[in-house]
């Protein structure tokens, strides 16, 4: 004997599965079954507060709409730019990435990379002991030989965290004595590096590249792993090797590049917070990528 048909539920709507084994009588008044449409589902049943008439054809359409409105491109979507300059393609926002990057004459760009991240540059200073460390990065891996370059991509605390702390009316100790206020003034807000950080990253051979978190506003644990794969748009090189800023490389880790296609340690939370992979950048990739935080909306 047949048993009870199964149910399926989805969000908007609730039906009753057809049996594949039978076909059902045609629904009328005279059957004692409640008027349905030709797919069996009860004629007037609301959508979304919409009374359809239709039954869940409309609720479809509706779900299709909400589900491309979504993952529009109004809401941060990647768009991949088939070719610009070194210079246009730092000039792009993290939603666009640069397939092919041009390298014009008298730019200086190595084979390979390795490119590391400063996030939360502002005008408490507390990031300098990074800032340091990279300093000390671009020197140990020239001493120990490496012919790569080294990018440093920087991401500045958000302005109106800045006025906050300005606000306060309280120095930083942190502050370069350059930036420092009388003791009744708060720091002003940073809109880059100070010129002297500048010049202590650019004198140990680090390449500045500005950027904006790759998704999303909020300065907080998820938005800086995942701007890491900001790295994948470094589209000028044949290979990078991403280091977190507090890694000290003890030797010359150029052969590295050599290794297949992507490599990544295995991290305890998650391999982008591992400290360190090596991969080539695609546009693909990081399209991919960054379209499942942004149909995620942050980290997932």
């Amino acid at each position: 004997t047949a048993g009870p048909r199964p149910r399926s539920f989805f969000p908007l709507f609730r039906f009753r599965l057809q049996s594949l084994e039978r076909k059902r009588p045609p629904p009328t008044a005279a059957n004692g079954r409640a008027s349905r449409d030709a797919c069996g589902f009860r004629r007037g049943r609301s959508c979304g507060g919409v009374r359809m008439g239709t039954g869940p054809r409309w609720c479809l359409v509706l779900l299709v709409w909400g589900l491309a409105t979504c993952v529009s491109s109004d809401d941060g979507m990647t768009e991949i730019v088939p070719e610009c300059t070194v210079r246009q393609r730092d000039q792009l926002p993290p939603s666009k990435c640069c397939a092919r990057t041009v390298v014009e004459p008298g730019d200086s760009v190595a084979q390979f990379a390795y490119v590391t991240l400063l996030g939360g540059v502002g005008n408490s200073y507390e990031y300098r002991g990074y800032l340091y460390n990279i300093a000390i990065m671009g020197m140990a891996l020239r001493e120990k030989g490496s012919t790569a370059d080294l990018v440093a991509i920087i991401i500045m605390k958000p302005l109106e965290e800045q006025q906050e702390l300005a606000n306060m009316k309280k120095p930083t100790c942190g502050a370069p004595m350059t930036a420092l206020q009388p003791t009744t003034e708060g720091n002003p807000p940073l809109h880059k590096l100070t010129d002297e950080d500048e010049e202590l990253l650019r004198r140990h051979g680090v390449k500045i590249r500005y950027s904006t978190l790759m998704y999303g506003s909020d300065l907080d644990f998820g938005s800086v792993v995942f701007t890491k794969t900001l790295a994948f748009q470094l589209t000028e090189y044949e290979a990078v090797q991403f280091l977190d800023a507090d890694i000290m490389p003890l030797t010359n880790m150029d052969a590295f590049f050599r290794l297949p296609k992507f490599t990544i340690c295995a991290g305890m939370v998650s391999p982008l917070n591992a400290g360190w992979m090596r991969l080539e950048p695609r546009c693909e990739d990081y399209e991919n990528l960054r379209n499942y935080v942004v149909i995620a909306d942050g980290w997932g």
